[in-house]
Protein backbone atom coordinates (compact mmCIF):
# COMPACT_ATOMS: atom_id res chain seq x y z
CA UNK A 1 0.00 0.00 0.00
CA UNK A 2 1.61 3.29 -1.34
CA UNK A 3 1.45 6.54 0.71
CA UNK A 4 -1.58 7.87 -0.78
CA UNK A 5 -3.65 4.72 -0.36
CA UNK A 6 -2.63 4.90 3.40
CA UNK A 7 -3.40 8.64 3.95
CA UNK A 8 -6.86 7.95 1.74
CA UNK A 9 -7.67 4.86 4.19
CA UNK A 10 -6.88 6.80 7.80
CA UNK A 11 -9.75 8.57 9.51
CA UNK A 12 -9.90 12.38 9.03
CA UNK A 13 -9.14 14.10 12.21
CA UNK A 14 -9.57 17.67 12.83
CA UNK A 15 -5.90 17.59 14.29
CA UNK A 16 -4.53 16.96 10.49
CA UNK A 17 -6.83 19.45 8.93
CA UNK A 18 -5.21 22.52 11.63
CA UNK A 19 -1.93 21.19 11.19
CA UNK A 20 -1.92 20.78 7.20
CA UNK A 21 -3.68 24.76 7.22
CA UNK A 22 -0.76 26.14 9.13
CA UNK A 23 1.51 25.03 7.33
CA UNK A 24 0.27 26.45 4.24
CA UNK A 25 2.84 28.83 2.89
CA UNK A 26 1.70 32.82 3.62
CA UNK A 27 1.62 35.82 1.23
CA UNK A 28 4.06 37.98 3.07
CA UNK A 29 1.55 41.01 3.48
CA UNK A 30 -1.22 38.63 4.97
CA UNK A 31 1.01 37.66 7.77
CA UNK A 32 0.07 39.23 10.83
CA UNK A 33 1.96 37.88 14.03
CA UNK A 34 2.98 40.92 16.11
CA UNK A 35 6.36 40.61 17.85
CA UNK A 36 7.50 39.52 21.38
CA UNK A 37 7.55 43.41 22.14
CA UNK A 38 3.80 44.01 20.93
CA UNK A 39 2.82 41.09 22.38
CA UNK A 40 4.38 42.39 25.48
CA UNK A 41 3.25 46.01 25.43
CA UNK A 42 -0.90 44.35 25.06
CA UNK A 43 -0.29 42.50 28.20
CA UNK A 44 1.45 45.57 30.05
CA UNK A 45 -1.62 47.65 29.08
CA UNK A 46 -4.00 45.07 29.90
CA UNK A 47 -2.12 44.39 33.17
CA UNK A 48 -2.46 48.75 33.89
CA UNK A 49 -5.92 48.56 33.13
CA UNK A 50 -7.36 45.91 35.83
CA UNK A 51 -4.47 47.76 38.18
CA UNK A 52 -5.88 50.87 37.69
CA UNK A 53 -9.44 49.84 38.14
CA UNK A 54 -9.48 47.45 40.81
CA UNK A 55 -8.89 49.91 44.03
CA UNK A 56 -12.06 51.42 42.85
CA UNK A 57 -14.04 48.16 44.74
CA UNK A 58 -11.43 48.10 47.63
CA UNK A 59 -12.51 52.09 48.67
CA UNK A 60 -14.95 50.57 51.76
CA UNK A 61 -12.04 48.29 53.05
CA UNK A 62 -9.33 48.57 55.77
CA UNK A 63 -6.48 48.64 52.78
CA UNK A 64 -5.10 52.53 53.26
CA UNK A 65 -6.00 55.18 51.22
CA UNK A 66 -2.60 56.23 50.36
CA UNK A 67 -1.90 52.56 48.90
CA UNK A 68 -4.69 52.69 46.52
CA UNK A 69 -3.87 55.73 45.07
CA UNK A 70 -0.75 54.38 44.44
CA UNK A 71 -1.87 51.41 42.84
CA UNK A 72 -4.41 53.32 40.56
CA UNK A 73 -1.91 55.68 39.24
CA UNK A 74 0.81 53.13 38.75
CA UNK A 75 -2.46 51.35 36.69
CA UNK A 76 -2.85 54.55 34.39
CA UNK A 77 0.83 54.96 33.67
CA UNK A 78 0.82 50.96 32.71
CA UNK A 79 -2.13 51.42 30.59
CA UNK A 80 -0.64 54.40 28.62
CA UNK A 81 2.80 53.08 28.15
CA UNK A 82 1.12 50.04 27.10
CA UNK A 83 -1.91 51.27 24.86
CA UNK A 84 0.67 53.89 23.11
CA UNK A 85 2.87 51.47 20.96
CA UNK A 86 0.10 48.85 20.06
CA UNK A 87 -2.19 51.85 18.86
CA UNK A 88 0.79 52.92 16.64
CA UNK A 89 1.57 49.25 15.76
CA UNK A 90 -1.98 48.31 14.49
CA UNK A 91 -2.57 51.92 12.91
CA UNK A 92 0.35 51.17 10.61
CA UNK A 93 -0.37 47.47 10.24
CA UNK A 94 -4.40 48.38 9.17
CA UNK A 95 -2.51 51.38 6.31
CA UNK A 96 -0.59 49.11 4.99
CA UNK A 97 -3.12 46.37 5.12
CA UNK A 98 -5.83 48.34 3.10
CA UNK A 99 -3.26 49.56 0.82
CA UNK A 100 -2.22 46.15 0.36
CA UNK A 101 -5.91 44.80 -0.66
CA UNK A 102 -6.20 48.19 -3.02
CA UNK A 103 -2.93 47.57 -4.62
CA UNK A 104 -2.86 43.75 -5.69
CA UNK A 105 -5.61 42.20 -3.99
CA UNK A 106 -6.21 39.52 -7.38
CA UNK A 107 -2.85 38.52 -6.94
CA UNK A 108 -3.40 37.76 -3.13
CA UNK A 109 -6.47 36.09 -3.38
CA UNK A 110 -4.83 33.86 -6.22
CA UNK A 111 -2.67 33.09 -3.66
CA UNK A 112 -4.90 31.65 -1.25
CA UNK A 113 -7.22 30.01 -4.27
CA UNK A 114 -4.32 28.00 -5.11
CA UNK A 115 -3.41 26.91 -1.69
CA UNK A 116 -7.32 26.03 -0.62
CA UNK A 117 -7.24 23.55 -3.96
CA UNK A 118 -4.45 21.23 -2.62
CA UNK A 119 -6.72 21.02 0.55
CA UNK A 120 -9.48 20.22 -1.24
CA UNK A 121 -7.10 17.97 -3.66
CA UNK A 122 -6.53 16.69 0.04
CA UNK A 123 -9.98 15.89 1.33
CA UNK A 124 -11.33 14.24 -1.48
CA UNK A 125 -9.55 10.87 -1.24
CA UNK A 126 -11.60 10.55 2.26
CA UNK A 127 -14.77 9.07 1.57
CA UNK A 128 -17.82 11.73 1.18
CA UNK A 129 -19.63 10.14 3.83
CA UNK A 130 -16.96 11.03 6.29
CA UNK A 131 -16.96 14.71 4.68
CA UNK A 132 -19.87 14.74 5.65
CA UNK A 133 -20.29 14.04 9.11
CA UNK A 134 -17.36 16.74 9.84
CA UNK A 135 -19.43 18.90 7.83
CA UNK A 136 -21.98 18.04 10.26
CA UNK A 137 -20.28 18.60 13.29
CA UNK A 138 -18.64 21.39 12.53
CA UNK A 139 -21.98 23.38 11.62
CA UNK A 140 -22.83 21.89 15.25
CA UNK A 141 -19.83 23.56 16.50
CA UNK A 142 -20.58 26.85 15.20
CA UNK A 143 -23.97 27.13 16.14
CA UNK A 144 -23.05 25.74 19.49
CA UNK A 145 -20.20 28.40 20.06
CA UNK A 146 -22.02 31.13 18.82
CA UNK A 147 -25.10 30.16 21.24
CA UNK A 148 -22.63 29.91 23.85
CA UNK A 149 -21.00 33.69 23.21
CA UNK A 150 -24.31 35.04 22.86
CA UNK A 151 -25.30 33.84 26.65
CA UNK A 152 -22.56 34.96 27.87
CA UNK A 153 -21.22 38.36 26.15
CA UNK A 154 -24.17 39.35 24.52
CA UNK A 155 -23.69 41.43 21.30
CA UNK A 156 -20.51 43.21 22.53
CA UNK A 157 -18.26 41.80 19.69
CA UNK A 158 -20.44 43.79 17.07
CA UNK A 159 -19.06 46.85 18.75
CA UNK A 160 -15.81 46.65 17.67
CA UNK A 161 -12.91 47.86 19.91
CA UNK A 162 -15.24 50.42 21.28
CA UNK A 163 -15.56 48.14 24.42
CA UNK A 164 -12.02 48.55 25.32
CA UNK A 165 -11.88 52.10 24.35
CA UNK A 166 -14.72 52.41 27.25
CA UNK A 167 -12.74 50.74 29.57
CA UNK A 168 -9.32 53.23 28.90
CA UNK A 169 -11.54 56.86 28.86
CA UNK A 170 -12.75 55.38 32.33
CA UNK A 171 -9.37 54.89 33.83
CA UNK A 172 -7.96 58.14 32.14
CA UNK A 173 -11.30 59.59 33.56
CA UNK A 174 -9.91 58.95 36.81
CA UNK A 175 -6.70 60.62 36.84
CA UNK A 176 -4.96 58.05 38.82
CA UNK A 177 -7.44 58.57 41.65
CA UNK A 178 -9.87 55.74 42.73
CA UNK A 179 -11.95 58.13 44.83
CA UNK A 180 -12.85 59.90 41.08
CA UNK A 181 -14.52 56.73 39.73
CA UNK A 182 -17.34 54.81 41.64
CA UNK A 183 -17.19 51.18 42.07
CA UNK A 184 -20.47 50.65 39.37
CA UNK A 185 -18.45 52.60 36.93
CA UNK A 186 -15.10 50.41 37.55
CA UNK A 187 -16.86 47.51 37.16
CA UNK A 188 -18.48 48.42 34.20
CA UNK A 189 -15.04 49.10 32.85
CA UNK A 190 -13.24 46.04 33.62
CA UNK A 191 -16.46 44.11 32.34
CA UNK A 192 -16.58 45.39 28.77
CA UNK A 193 -12.42 44.88 28.63
CA UNK A 194 -13.00 40.80 29.84
CA UNK A 195 -15.98 40.73 27.71
CA UNK A 196 -14.53 42.13 24.36
CA UNK A 197 -10.86 39.47 25.28
CA UNK A 198 -13.52 36.41 25.60
CA UNK A 199 -15.15 37.59 22.33
CA UNK A 200 -11.89 38.45 20.09
CA UNK A 201 -11.04 34.82 21.18
CA UNK A 202 -13.85 33.35 20.27
CA UNK A 203 -14.08 35.13 17.26
CA UNK A 204 -10.56 33.87 15.92
CA UNK A 205 -12.08 29.72 16.76
CA UNK A 206 -15.33 30.23 15.26
CA UNK A 207 -13.49 31.81 11.84
CA UNK A 208 -11.09 28.54 12.10
CA UNK A 209 -14.59 26.67 11.81
CA UNK A 210 -16.04 28.66 8.78
CA UNK A 211 -12.61 27.60 7.17
CA UNK A 212 -13.13 24.06 8.13
CA UNK A 213 -16.89 24.04 6.85
CA UNK A 214 -15.75 26.01 3.46
CA UNK A 215 -12.57 23.32 2.39
CA UNK A 216 -15.51 20.29 3.93
CA UNK A 217 -18.00 21.71 1.50
CA UNK A 218 -16.24 22.55 -1.47
CA UNK A 219 -14.25 18.70 -1.35
CA UNK A 220 -17.95 17.42 -1.25
CA UNK A 221 -18.94 19.58 -4.24
CA UNK A 222 -16.20 19.34 -6.68
CA UNK A 223 -16.15 16.59 -8.98
CA UNK A 224 -14.19 12.78 -7.89
CA UNK A 225 -14.87 11.87 -4.24
CA UNK A 226 -14.42 8.52 -4.59
CA UNK A 227 -17.28 6.91 -3.94
CA UNK A 228 -17.91 3.76 -0.95
CA UNK A 229 -20.22 1.51 -0.23
CA UNK A 230 -21.80 3.78 2.63
CA UNK A 231 -21.66 7.10 0.83
CA UNK A 232 -25.32 6.26 -0.68
CA UNK A 233 -26.94 4.96 3.02
CA UNK A 234 -25.07 7.70 5.16
CA UNK A 235 -27.66 10.36 3.56
CA UNK A 236 -31.04 7.70 4.71
CA UNK A 237 -29.49 7.38 8.61
CA UNK A 238 -31.48 8.60 11.47
CA UNK A 239 -28.45 11.38 12.17
CA UNK A 240 -27.74 12.39 9.03
CA UNK A 241 -32.20 13.33 8.58
CA UNK A 242 -32.58 14.37 12.14
CA UNK A 243 -29.70 16.94 11.84
CA UNK A 244 -30.86 18.24 8.35
CA UNK A 245 -34.35 18.52 9.33
CA UNK A 246 -34.07 20.31 12.34
CA UNK A 247 -31.53 22.54 11.72
CA UNK A 248 -34.02 23.53 8.95
CA UNK A 249 -36.82 24.14 10.84
CA UNK A 250 -35.22 26.23 13.22
CA UNK A 251 -37.13 29.75 12.79
CA UNK A 252 -39.43 28.16 10.66
CA UNK A 253 -42.33 26.35 13.44
CA UNK A 254 -45.65 27.68 12.48
CA UNK A 255 -48.22 27.87 15.03
CA UNK A 256 -50.51 24.89 12.91
CA UNK A 257 -47.72 22.80 12.37
CA UNK A 258 -48.57 19.44 14.72
CA UNK A 259 -45.94 16.71 13.44
CA UNK A 260 -42.61 16.42 11.13
CA UNK A 261 -41.21 13.21 10.49
CA UNK A 262 -38.98 11.99 7.59
CA UNK A 263 -37.15 8.68 6.69
CA UNK A 264 -34.64 7.74 3.60
CA UNK A 265 -34.46 5.03 0.87
CA UNK A 266 -30.77 4.86 0.12
CA UNK A 267 -31.22 2.41 -3.09
CA UNK A 268 -33.97 4.72 -4.68
CA UNK A 269 -31.89 7.67 -3.44
CA UNK A 270 -34.78 9.71 -2.18
CA UNK A 271 -35.92 11.54 0.94
CA UNK A 272 -39.78 11.37 2.10
CA UNK A 273 -40.19 14.19 4.46
CA UNK A 274 -44.22 14.59 5.83
CA UNK A 275 -45.81 17.77 7.45
CA UNK A 276 -48.65 17.20 9.60
CA UNK A 277 -50.97 20.35 10.49
CA UNK A 278 -53.56 21.02 13.14
CA UNK A 279 -56.48 22.19 10.83
CA UNK A 280 -56.35 23.09 6.72
CA UNK A 281 -52.81 24.76 6.48
CA UNK A 282 -53.11 27.96 5.77
CA UNK A 283 -50.43 29.19 2.60
CA UNK A 284 -48.35 30.72 5.03
CA UNK A 285 -47.48 27.41 6.89
CA UNK A 286 -47.01 25.56 3.72
CA UNK A 287 -44.60 27.94 2.72
CA UNK A 288 -43.17 27.52 6.29
CA UNK A 289 -42.97 24.25 5.54
CA UNK A 290 -42.02 24.20 2.16
CA UNK A 291 -38.70 26.23 3.31
CA UNK A 292 -37.94 23.57 5.43
CA UNK A 293 -38.10 20.81 2.31
CA UNK A 294 -35.80 23.48 0.57
CA UNK A 295 -33.24 23.27 3.03
CA UNK A 296 -33.32 19.72 3.62
CA UNK A 297 -32.91 19.15 -0.23
CA UNK A 298 -29.86 21.97 -0.57
CA UNK A 299 -28.17 19.30 1.83
CA UNK A 300 -28.43 16.23 -0.24
CA UNK A 301 -26.44 14.82 -2.82
CA UNK A 302 -27.49 15.88 -6.53
CA UNK A 303 -28.44 12.22 -7.82
CA UNK A 304 -31.12 12.50 -4.77
CA UNK A 305 -34.76 13.40 -4.56
CA UNK A 306 -36.72 14.75 -2.04
CA UNK A 307 -40.67 14.30 -1.76
CA UNK A 308 -42.49 16.31 0.38
CA UNK A 309 -46.05 15.89 1.90
CA UNK A 310 -48.32 18.18 2.76
CA UNK A 311 -51.21 16.58 5.19
CA UNK A 312 -53.65 17.94 7.86
CA UNK A 313 -54.09 16.01 11.15
CA UNK A 314 -56.96 13.65 11.28
CA UNK A 315 -57.91 12.29 15.13
CA UNK A 316 -60.24 10.16 14.05
CA UNK A 317 -58.10 8.45 11.96
CA UNK A 318 -54.40 9.20 12.52
CA UNK A 319 -51.45 8.77 9.91
CA UNK A 320 -48.37 6.58 11.71
CA UNK A 321 -45.37 8.93 11.12
CA UNK A 322 -42.51 8.12 9.01
CA UNK A 323 -39.33 5.88 10.32
CA UNK A 324 -38.13 9.06 11.94
CA UNK A 325 -39.73 11.86 14.04
CA UNK A 326 -38.17 15.04 13.96
CA UNK A 327 -41.20 17.22 15.53
CA UNK A 328 -44.43 17.26 16.96
CA UNK A 329 -46.10 19.66 18.99
CA UNK A 330 -45.88 19.94 22.78
CA UNK A 331 -42.97 17.44 22.74
CA UNK A 332 -39.49 18.61 24.06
Amino acid sequence: MDAIEAAARAPLTFSEMESRIRALPEVREDVFRPGWFVQGASAVMSVGMLLGLTPSFLLTTGIPHSVLLRATQWGLILAVAGFVPVAIYYIIWIAKDIRGWVKDQARRMDHQKAQFAEEIKWLQRHPSAELESMLDYVRYSDVRRAGRIGLIVGSVEKLGVLPVLVSLFVLFHGGGDPFAVSGWVAALGVLLSVFWLICWIATLARGRLRTYEFLLEAALKAPGVPPTGDDGAYFSTRPALLLSVQRALLGEVHPQLWRVSIEGDSDQRRVHIRFEYEGAPTPDALECGSIVATEVLANLPGSWDLLDEYVQRNPDNPLPPLAHLAFQAGCV
